[in-house]
């Protein structure tokens, strides 16, 4: 089980603002990553951070189709 987790730290120099259209503003962040990857494709990101803005909080779930 804990095969399938992975634990990363996380720099950028832009953020993410949703207003309408999804757009970039420059802005220094760092914090850390979470994955979990299960064995039949399914992955799921969670970053947590803080920046100039303040906090931030994401999550993304995917799966991966492998031929």
């Amino acid at each position: 089980m804990i095969d399938n987790f992975s634990l990363g730290a996380y720099v950028r120099n832009f953020t993410t603002t949703n207003v309408g259209l999804e757009s970039r503003v420059s802005d220094f962040n760092y914090g850390a990553i979470l994955r979990y990857h299960s064995d039949n494709g399914i992955f799921i990101d969670s970053k947590l951070g803080t920046g100039d803005e303040g906090f931030d909080a994401r999550v993304q779930a995917g799966a991966q189709f492998k031929f």
